[in-house]
């Protein structure tokens, strides 16, 4: 048994090492590149059901209860699903709706906080796992582009990931795994691979906000892999991001459109309207407690309308208020840094990757925190997950 952890390879008596509830977990964010959303309910009701029936959940809960960290993202979940509460002309399938996915993400977000940071045999099995789902999805959809190419020229994924924007963002966030398990040697072949295909299908779905969203994610998993002192790989990674703003600055503003067009093929589709007009919303109607986790606001763009503020962090305003926004970034911000204090482990510094590339992603999209299993889940909740099991009680740390 140890010398299969050691040489990372996977076997039965690892999975049973794992547990079950683990094993579910990894396999409901795995199955996002691969499987339909009916999985999400056969997957997440077996780890419900596994986690209620064997008393796991209830001891497991410390993660949450005894961390500040733990406890404000338990506060921003609550929050959120009472505030569908104050949301105009709700339904009370809304309201189990979200208590469901707020439960089940819960779930998934304790027993990924009380796996070891040290365990190879669970972030092993994890990156293989999406490592495996990523090829499989990405060599069937780049094959069905080949055969039958689309109006647009862009690529789709498959199933939930139904439009580029989708597809592309979630092939975004495998890169942080791919590189994880490239770099820890774990299954080199099936990671180089994996990098190869996501790299080609975030390029396909021609998805500009995934394409700064996997820069950034790749960026930050290699930079603070080469550079493992966390003070040089501050600076190195502030001076990317300032040549990066220069460069993305030169496109945007440049005088001619075709040069322009190059990062914007399709405009700014709406976004400065779109945002303008939610946060001139917020500021003057919901500021405080916002509208509601159901909350929308239909914008007028002359011949049409949208729906959606396309921005994360403008929705999490809309639906609970500037405070609510607030407790957002302090949790993205406390996890952010709780990550780059363990910089020295690989775990932190994927999750690290992932965190990046969600920032970035969520200025250009974004719309519930508590959706279904999708980006979001990848992005945010795992990254949180990873850094609640970094957790040092005030004894052990000292």
């Amino acid at each position: 048994m140890q010398s299969a952890l050691a040489n990372n390879t996977f076997t039965l008596d690892t999975a049973k090492a794992i547990g079950t509830p683990l094993l579910l977990a990894i396999a409901l964010l795995a199955s996002i590149y691969l499987l339909p959303m009916a999985a999400d309910a056969v997957l997440g009701l077996a780890l419900l059901y596994v986690a209620a029936t064997g008393g796991e959940l209830k001891k497991q809960c410390h993660v949450l209860l005894d961390d500040a960290l733990g406890k404000l993202t338990l506060l921003l979940v609550i929050y959120l699903c009472l505030s569908v509460l104050w949301s105009s002309q709700w339904e009370l399938q809304d309201l189990a709706q979200t208590w469901m996915r707020a439960l089940l993400c819960l779930c998934v977000l304790i027993t990924l906080a009380n796996t070891s940071p040290q365990s190879a045999a669970a972030h092993t099995f994890m990156s293989r796992a999406i490592a495996v789902s990523v090829v499989l999805s990405a060599l069937v959809c780049i094959a069905l582009w080949l055969q039958n190419p689309p109006d647009d020229g862009r690529l789709n994924g498959l199933f939930r990931l139904n439009n580029p924007g989708k597809a592309g963002r979630s092939y975004a966030a495998a890169l942080p795994f791919l590189l994880f398990a490239f770099l820890v040697h774990s299954g080199r072949w099936l990671a180089t691979l994996g990098i190869l295909l996501a790299t080609a299908a975030v390029i396909l779905t021609d998805t500009r906000a995934a394409w700064l969203g996997a820069f950034a994610g790749a960026a930050t998993v290699l930079l603070s892999t080469w550079h493992g002192n966390r003070k040089r790989f501050l600076r190195l990674g502030i001076l990317t991001i300032a040549v990066c703003a220069a460069v993305l600055a030169g496109f945007a503003l440049h005088p001619d459109p075709e040069v322009r067009a190059l990062l914007l093929p399709r405009g700014d589709s709406f976004r400065l309207q779109i945002w303008s007009d939610h946060w001139h919303y917020i500021l003057e109607e919901v500021a405080i407690f916002g509208g509601g986790y159901l909350a929308s606001l239909e914008i007028d763009l002359g011949n049409t309308t949208t729906t959606g503020a396309h921005n994360m962090y403008l929705s999490v305003a809309l639906q609970i208020g500037l405070p609510g926004l607030a407790l957002f970034l302090t949790i993205i911000g406390g996890t952010a840094l709780r990550l780059y204090r363990n910089l020295e482990l690989p775990v932190a510094r994927m999750a690290l990757g992932l965190l990046a590339c969600s920032l970035v992603v969520y200025v250009f999209n974004g719309d519930r925190l508590l959706d279904k299993v999708n980006f979001i889940w990848l992005a945010t909740w795992l990254p949180i997950a990873i850094a609640l099991s970094l957790h040092k009680p005030p004894a052990q740390s000292a």
